[in-house]
């Protein structure tokens, strides 16, 4: 804006000044003319002038008159100059500044124009770099997948193929390409894949299919094969395909069937009744075993849940085995059966996950257990008889005690009582608590190797008669440790005066060393001892045992067999028999 205001200012000065020179030479002329006449007629008239003068004046001032007219009319045509001058620089100005603003503008469209340009050039580039990686990307697949590709032309020759040919063949890919299949593969070969090629040519959409390939050393390889046409604009056409190798699963598939047939074969022979359930209890399989031993025929027992052939009181084992079976793909567990005339069949049963065509099964391999369990049962009750004849034993030893020692009569069993109640107020099983009672029963067995006269001394007893008493415990080892007990008796005998400070005998043993069943024997006989009558002193008492427990708790006596023998007598209401 500044320039073009520029402009107009020194155009309209250029005017201005035009015109007052004219007018300046207009003044100058009439000035001059006028003069002159003026002049002519006052010396005219101031002197007497003779005719050639006088025609010399006339003269003179009609040229000056004449010349004033020409000067005027040239100031007119000046004047017609210079507006259209003026004009025509008006006209020049709007020209100039019109075609200032159309360049500006046009200025401004190719910019746009250019930075359009630019910001195509950059999208096209973008794009072409893009194609080329996805070109490389294609290629790189095409090149380095384990499907065999190819492309032919209409003529069947390969225009492509890619690497996994030459491992194929075992030759060069550039001795494929070009060629036919009958110039690469057998003729039944050829034959074969020519006229699955002309099924995808007519079909006109990709056409999936199994070929069966014979390479020229005789090999067999099965091909998945999908082949579908290519076109382009300009009327090209081509056959493109994708073989992928399943050789490996052909073969696989085929020695799954012959398992399968061998299994078969096993299942229906197997000696042991055999059922194959689904994750829910139904029966899929059944061989002919199982419906010997059930009375039921296969079909029937097809359509039977296996639920239906359990007893009610078997019944809510079933949820918990099944879930176990599927936690930890195997259990073994015993139930009953109900076979087809009633009878209560007892079952060992075997089972585990398997998979059978394809989806996930229980195989269950019953076996009748009905032998085993009656020999169970035989030897259950002989057990029961050893027991009861070792435990009249080991009370007729104990009572052997007694006899040598009258007047602790009863402190046996009262020790066998508290210590295995002590036991299993300990959580310990019920096979630990039989044993420590065996142990209370047989813990001063020692004691018929001690003078009679020395165990119902009325008196307090000295120091020598207190050590030979002292020598019961390792007497009472070395009758028993030579017995197989279910349990370390003999060495819970050999402990029971030890003490957790290591004051006992006859060892002086640490802490660490007194075994559990010891401990609980220690606390056990203390108690006992201190609530009964001696020869040489009347009995303590309960509380006074108790007191005794409870303040050397921890030092002498282990503080979870006290804690246990409180709770038993103050909380639980404990009392010998």
């Amino acid at each position: 804006m500044n320039e073009k205001e520029s402009s107009r200012k020194n155009a309209r000065a250029r005017r201005d000044l035009a015109v007052m020179a004219g007018l300046a030479a207009l003044l100058f002329v009439l000035e001059s003319s006028f003069g002159l006449i003026g002049r002519s007629v006052a010396f005219i008239t101031s002197r007497t002038l003779t005719w050639p003068l006088v025609a010399f004046v006339y003269v003179t001032v009609c040229l000056a008159f004449a010349l004033s007219i020409f000067s005027l009319r040239r100031w007119k045509d000046l004047k017609s100059e210079i507006q259209e001058r003026e004009r025509i620089e008006e006209m020049l100005f709007k020209i100039r500044e019109n075609l200032e603003t159309t360049i500006m503008e046009q200025t401004d469209d190719l910019r746009k124009n250019n930075r359009q340009l630019m910001q195509e050039l950059a999208e096209r580039r973008r794009v072409e770099t893009a194609l080329t990686r996805s070109e490389a990307r294609f290629r790189s697949f095409m090149e380095n997948g384990p499907a065999l590709a190819f492309v032919k032309d209409e003529a069947g020759r390969y225009l492509y193929v890619n690497r996994a040919w030459e491992k194929l063949l075992g030759r060069s890919r550039r001795e494929v390409e070009g060629k036919t299949d009958f110039e690469v593969w057998p003729q039944e070969t050829a034959e074969s894949l020519q006229a699955n090629d002309r099924r995808a040519w007519e079909s006109g959409q990709p056409l999936e299919m199994l070929e069966t390939l014979t390479l020229p050393n005789g090999v067999t390889v099965y091909g998945l094969t999908v082949k579908f046409p290519l076109s382009d604009p300009a009327g090209g056409r081509w056959l493109g395909g994708m073989v992928i190798d399943i050789t490996q699963m052909k073969q696989e598939e085929a020695a799954r069937r012959e398992t399968e047939v061998r299994y078969q074969s096993i299942f229906d022979n197997a000696g042991d009744p055999l059922i194959i359930s689904d994750l829910e209890g139904k029966s899929l399989e059944v061989n002919r075993v199982a419906c010997d031993l059930s009375g039921y025929t296969r079909e029937e027992l097809l359509q039977i849940p296996i639920t239906r052939l359990i007893p009610p009181k078997f019944a809510n084992r079933i949820p918990r085995m099944m879930k176990t079976i599927k936690k930890e793909g195997r259990a073994v567990f015993e139930l009953e059966a109900v076979t087809r005339d009633g009878r209560s069949l007892p079952l060992e049963v075997s089972s585990r996950l398997i998979d059978f065509g394809g989806r996930m099964t229980i195989l269950n391999i019953l076996r009748d257990i009905s032998e085993r369990k009656e020999t169970e049962a035989k030897l259950e009750a002989g057990f029961r008889k050893v027991a009861s004849m070792l435990d009249d034993t080991i009370h007729a030893i104990g009572r052997i005690v007694e006899l040598k020692d009258p007047y602790t009569a009863g402190h046996e069993e009262r020790v066998a009582q508290l210590a295995s109640a002590l036991a299993r107020e300990l959580d310990l099983s019920e096979e630990a608590a039989g044993t420590i009672y065996m142990a209370g029963i047989l813990h001063d067995i020692g004691k018929i190797t001690v003078p009679a006269e020395i165990l119902s001394k009325p008196t307090k007893l000295n120091a020598y008669e207190f050590s030979i008493i002292q020598t019961h415990a390792a007497a009472g080892y070395q009758i028993l440790k030579d017995i197989d007990f279910p349990g370390p008796i003999a060495l819970a005998i050999l402990q029971h005066h030890e003490r957790l400070d290591g004051s006992g005998y006859p060892n002086r043993l640490p802490a660490e060393k007194i075994i559990r069943e010891a401990r609980i024997l220690t606390v056990a006989d203390v108690v006992e001892s201190m609530s009964s009558h001696r020869p040489y002193r009347p009995a303590i008492g309960l509380e006074k045992a108790l007191e005794e427990i409870t303040l050397n708790r921890g030092r002498l006596y282990d503080p979870e067999v006290v804690d246990a023998c409180l709770r038993l007598f103050r909380e639980k209401s404990f009392h010998f028999v």
